[in-house]
């Protein structure tokens, strides 16, 4: 069955509730496709989500258009022919309103000043983005058009919506030519800006309220803006302003010094770092020492073996490479909570501790691996991290380096 529904949407954007009858229910994946014969129901479309909403107290989670049929998708089943009563979600739709209409003063308002069209538009739950065939943007450049679309904004600009034929398309200058031959709509921003559009938009300027580019950014050759506008710009606004005082707060200085306090705090770090690198060297060589001293003798030399708990993974394979910088050491260290395993040996000890790699790897599913004399393993599992312990403890004590095939 084939059944044009008829658009509320286009009539009365502000429209919340209506009554319709059901054409049509269709079966779908993911439930029902209801089809009415006619909706206030906004299908995704143009680069602007669908509408939410309630038909007769059911959610609707998905409504799209079809072969000129609007679907919305529900999970309980409806009988054909029944009345029903629609409910749309008034502050999302009025939220897509006030992006989408933000988006069309925002495009023409970089094409006047950059000669920057838009080639591409997407409206997400937190931002919105316009792809511009520009190669680069300024900060200053961003600024101007930021000023001139929110002072169009200030003028409350009447924004209207008719239909013109093909024909009549060369008589408005409009933003973008349309490739349809058949019956157009265009949404007019008062002397300011013609699009051919099937979104929702509002009566005026006024309503889309303060319009804020957030960033912008390289993108396919060319540059993507993210900006907000009316109540999600001041949402975006009190967000940065709570973490501008609580930031202040915790520097103890106010907003303005902020910035300084910052960059000063940044080097002091730097510094404390580099200070805290010297002191962490100095204890890895005095340990060194201490761990020499008892290390065990074995064939090939000496070895040195430890299991920590809750150390810093990256002490110790520091640790370890200083140790086997000594003659004919092999050291084995671990650590308990990160699952990891780093084994080295000096060179002149003629081992390749390679062959150990199919008894972590395979046997005990670790992943990692190494050259000759340095290799280290993380371990998804306690139990199979300490049977690899033990177990290359164990092989490097009886000699059995070079059998671990077998």
């Amino acid at each position: 069955m084939s059944h044009t529904t008829e658009k509320l949407f286009f009539v009365d954007p502000y429209l919340r509730t209506f009554e319709a009858h059901i054409v049509e229910v269709q079966p779908l994946a993911q439930g029902f496709g209801v089809i009415l014969d006619k909706t206030a129901f906004y299908p995704e479309a143009g680069g602007q989500p669908c509408d939410q909403g309630k038909l007769q107290g059911h959610p609707v989670r998905q409504v799209f258009e079809e072969n000129g049929m609007i679907v919305h998708v529900v999970e309980n089943p409806f009988q054909k022919g029944e009345k029903i009563t629609g409910e749309i979600d008034c502050e999302i739709r009025f939220d897509h309103m006030q992006q989408h209409s933000g988006q069309h003063l925002l495009s023409q308002t970089f094409l006047r000043l950059l000669n920057a069209e838009t080639i591409g538009f997407h409206l997400g739950k937190e931002e919105v983005t316009i792809d511009l065939n520009i190669l680069n943007l300024s900060l200053e450049n961003v600024e101007k058009v930021e000023n001139q679309a929110n002072q169009v904004v200030w003028e409350n600009r009447a924004i209207r919506s008719y239909e013109k034929s093909p024909s009549e398309l060369n008589t408005l200058p409009l933003r973008k030519l349309p490739e349809l031959s058949e019956t157009i709509r265009i949404v007019e921003i008062e002397d300011y800006d013609w699009s051919c559009c099937c979104g929702t938009h509002v009566q005026s300027t006024g309503e889309i309220g303060l319009i804020k580019i957030l960033k912008w950014e390289k993108y396919k050759g060319g540059m993507r803006v993210y900006f907000v506008c009316g109540n999600r710009a001041l949402r975006d606004y009190r967000k940065k302003m709570h973490l501008l005082k609580s930031t202040s707060l915790l520097f103890t200085v106010g907003e303005e010094e902020l910035p300084t306090r910052l960059e000063q705090w940044k080097n002091e770090r730097k510094s404390l770092e580099k200070k805290l690198e010297t002191t962490r060297k100095r204890l890895i060589e005095a340990e060194k020492e201490a761990w020499l001293s008892k290390a065990k003798t074995i064939p090939y030399g000496q070895l040195i073996f430890a299991l920590f708990e809750n150390r810093d993974i990256e002490e110790i394979p520091l640790l370890a490479r200083k140790l086997i910088q000594q003659s004919k050491t092999i050291v084995l260290m671990g650590e308990n909570t990160s699952k990891k395993l780093w084994m080295g040996c000096s060179n002149d000890t003629g081992l390749d501790l390679r062959h150990f790699q199919n008894i972590c790897a395979e046997k005990y599913q670790a992943k990692g691996g190494g050259g000759p004399c340095w290799m280290q393993w993380t371990f998804d599992h306690g139990e199979m991290f300490q049977k690899a312990f033990q177990e290359l403890l164990s092989r490097v004590e009886s000699m059995e380096i070079g059998k671990e095939n077998a």
